[in-house]
């Protein structure tokens, strides 16, 4: 790959991380770039392996202090989410806060709290009466996000909570039609992956690009995660 390729593909990459909710246009070199919307960034922090916990927490306070418009972490409820404030969280559902507010970018609290693998916050988020199900703006629910991670905790939590474990995506760059299943298939988590098909997921479920999950490890080089998909193949 050569370098203004490279540059090209890191300027976008950066951009996406911190305004996924907007179309944005980069100019680099003699090049134009676009990022496309790609709903809640929740997304990206939760199965992104190379982004730090310092970077994603400076995004975070980005979005929250306004420094990027429109701001993905935009209640009260959100902010308290991301930031781990426990006892925050506690008094603004006590004061009747909406746990099911959203953005534009689709974004919840109960996304946010899944995807930073926070099993008490999600577990009082739900117990407040979050919708387990509700997507962000490219179809992702908490589960998916949550099966991106290494927190089984979580996956349990959403799916005893009645989180669907066969929904397919309807949007997203490159994702419309992926799974939870794909998810954890794509990021090698095993233990969410065996407890996924334990539930009652689907291996057979091909998304718009037409590859199963089984597929999909295989392409990311996640051949543990093939190898127990294979023996489940429908």
């Amino acid at each position: 790959m050569n370098f203004m390729k490279c540059l090209l593909l890191s300027a976008a990459f950066l951009m996406s991380i911190e305004a996924q909710s907007a179309d944005v246009k980069l100019r680099v070199g003699k090049f134009d770039v676009t990022v496309i919307p790609n709903g809640c960034v929740a997304s990206l922090w939760a199965g992104d392996e190379y982004l730090s916990p310092d970077r994603i927490r400076k995004s975070a306070e980005k979005h929250i202090n306004g420094e990027i418009v429109p701001s993905q972490i935009s209640s009260p409820l959100m902010v308290a989410v991301v930031r781990r404030e426990f006892a925050e969280v506690t008094m603004l559902l006590d004061s009747g806060v909406d746990v099911n507010e959203t953005n534009e970018s689709g974004c919840t609290a109960l996304i946010w709290a899944a995807s930073f693998e926070e099993e008490d916050l999600v577990e009082t988020l739900l117990n407040a009466g979050a919708h387990v199900n509700q997507t962000d703006a490219a179809g992702r629910t908490a589960l998916m996000n949550a099966s991106q991670t290494p927190s089984l905790e979580v996956v349990r939590v959403l799916i005893r909570a009645g989180a669907d474990v066969n929904i397919s995506q309807s949007g997203g760059a490159g994702e419309v039609g992926d799974t939870a299943l794909m998810d954890a298939a794509e990021n090698g988590q095993l233990e969410n992956l065996k407890y996924l098909l334990l539930s009652g997921a689907k291996a057979g479920i091909k998304n718009a690009k037409g590859q199963t999950a089984y597929q999909i490890a295989i392409e990311r080089k996640k051949f543990d995660a093939a190898e127990i998909l294979e023996s489940v193949q429908e």
